[in-house]
């Protein structure tokens, strides 16, 4: 199932159909120092992880650690991504979660693999 088989439109539609972004140094050099949440996408335009980015530097540190491969996701199977500051970043990642399940059956791939670890 693709994201326009969705007829969906709230905050996970919104977020889903702005611009994606290239997972390129050039723009993850420019990624803010705020707290937000963010969306990665592989090659077959499907969602790999809705993560969140909390702390002092925010959205900036999160993808960098992912862009140095220090997070558990492989970088290789990030091809876009996508961001949004927004002051509490946990609640709404939990709120665009809970619609992407509600959407499309199942969590993204590697929000399910960090479910999986914690348990």
């Amino acid at each position: 199932m693709t994201y326009e088989d969705v007829k969906y439109s709230g905050d996970l539609m919104d977020l889903l159909n702005k611009f994606k972004l290239p997972f390129s140094d050039m723009m993850l050099d420019i990624v803010p120092p705020q707290k937000g949440i963010y969306v990665f996408w592989d090659n077959a335009d499907e969602v790999l992880y809705i993560g969140v980015a909390e702390g002092t530097e925010g959205l900036q540190k999160e993808i960098n650690l992912h862009k140095k491969a220090e997070h558990f996701m492989e970088i290789k199977d990030i091809l876009n991504f996508q961001i949004q500051v927004c002051p509490n970043p946990r609640d709404h990642q939990g709120k665009l979660l809970n619609d992407f399940v509600e959407h499309f059956g199942e969590l993204p791939r590697y929000n399910r693999t960090t479910l999986d670890d914690t348990e």
